[in-house]
């Protein structure tokens, strides 16, 4: 059997969570078809796969990272629709010639189109039903376009045949106020928790990893990971290696970069910078430190929770989905906010020994135990199957 994958490109949390479903399908069988664009292109031609381009959308950023919504309504606003149909175009093309047994979406409408068109069953794994644009000065434009967005996006998402959401069911749900699932839905959607490469159980213990680090029992080690598209990296990486730097007496801190091209290693005091660290080394570093510090993005959220770490949550300014997704992980009681304009030596201190406390409840664990029952990959592959055969 074949099955033909296609993750959204922008950033890497889509393709993160598609390769260990790839993997997965290999083992049951499957030859797997990659199609995907802009960062996430370049993170998959690294795998085993066969990968091809698909026409690249954006999101426009500012300065300091924060989504540019006035200029995102121009470029690519201006321009979603003819690249749109250009990527249904290539996406027919693709299983056309590959000739797959089922395809999976990623958030990805031109995909489930060019799917339909052809008759292969669709299965699409989506965070969020919508998308939401903050409403500003001009408020009843903006509401129009939020519900535009509900109205047009749930129109693509019915012609699925299945949905998997990689999230906590209600009420636990992280992508909460994306990701009210509709009617017409219910019966085709299921939870099946954070789709992670490696568990917890997979890895040595807490202890080992750290003794291995060099990390002494009783210090208290951060893992930093700033993700999301470059633009939305770098302003972010300047603030926040500042001031972890300046918390060296206190705390032990590796950060990641995000930056798959990148082989950067260095070390000021306690704080040892890396442009890209490979899964293992990401999921061993999840699993040894006592707070995880990054961006609000779901793939980040949820696999802290599945590994128990609390949170300290820097959202991308202006950006709807990682603002909610901050905004529920605080009422979840796993996560402290920290806006970007107020990150400091001194507000990043505070807030983790915040997180420190949250980790002192059941919470975190009750959660935890919740994704691992979900069953993830695992979950995802077998309804694939299923809509296959």
């Amino acid at each position: 059997m074949r099955v033909h994958i296609a993750p959204c490109g922008m950033g890497l949390g889509h393709i993160g969570r598609c390769l260990p479903l790839a993997h997965e399908l290999i083992e049951r069988g499957f030859e797997v078809q990659i199609s995907t664009y802009g960062e996430a292109l370049e993170y998959a031609r690294v795998s085993e796969f066969s990968v091809k381009e698909a026409p690249r959308l954006w999101f426009s950023t500012k300065p300091d990272g924060s989504a540019d919504v006035k200029q995102s309504l121009v470029s690519p606003g201006l321009l979603a629709i003819p690249i749109f149909a250009k990527q249904v175009v290539r996406e027919i093309e693709l299983i056309q010639s590959f000739e797959p047994d089922v395809v999976v979406s990623d958030s990805r409408a031109s995909t489930i189109v060019a799917a339909k068109a052809l008759r292969k069953p669709v299965l699409t794994i989506l965070n969020q039903f919508y998308i939401l644009v903050p409403i500003r000065r001009f408020r009843n434009l903006y509401k129009l376009m939020n519900g535009s967005s509900r109205t047009v996006l749930g129109w693509f998402w019915r012609m699925s045949d299945a949905i998997a959401v990689p999230d906590l069911p209600p009420p636990y749900t992280v992508s909460w106020y994306n990701l009210q699932v509709p009617k017409w839905a219910e019966h085709k959607t299921r939870f099946v928790g954070p789709m992670v490469p490696i568990k917890p159980e997979d890895l040595l213990q807490r202890g080992d990893i750290r003794k291995r680090l060099g990390v002494d029992q009783d210090e208290i080690l951060l893992y930093a990971s700033v993700s999301g598209q470059r633009s939305e990296r770098v302003f972010l990486l300047s603030k926040l290696e500042r001031a972890l730097e300046a918390l060296g007496e206190e705390f032990r801190a590796i950060l990641s970069k995000g930056d798959p091209a990148s082989e950067e290693v260095s070390e000021r005091g306690r704080v040892m910078a890396r442009g890209w660290l490979s899964e293992r080394e990401r999921f061993e570093l999840m699993k040894a430190c006592d707070v995880v510090v990054s961006r609000s993005g779901h793939g980040t959220i949820t696999q802290s929770i599945l590994y128990s770490r609390p949170m300290v949550l820097i959202p991308t300014p202006n950006h709807t989905e990682q603002l909610n997704n901050a905004k529920r992980a605080r009422e979840l009681g796993v996560a402290v906010v920290l806006p970007q304009h107020r990150l400091s030596a001194e507000s990043l201190r505070r807030s983790v020994y915040q997180a420190l406390e949250l980790a002192r409840s059941s919470r975190l664990e009750k959660l935890s135990k919740l994704c691992r029952d979900l069953g993830g990959v695992d979950s995802v592959a077998e309804i694939a199957h299923s809509l296959a055969s």
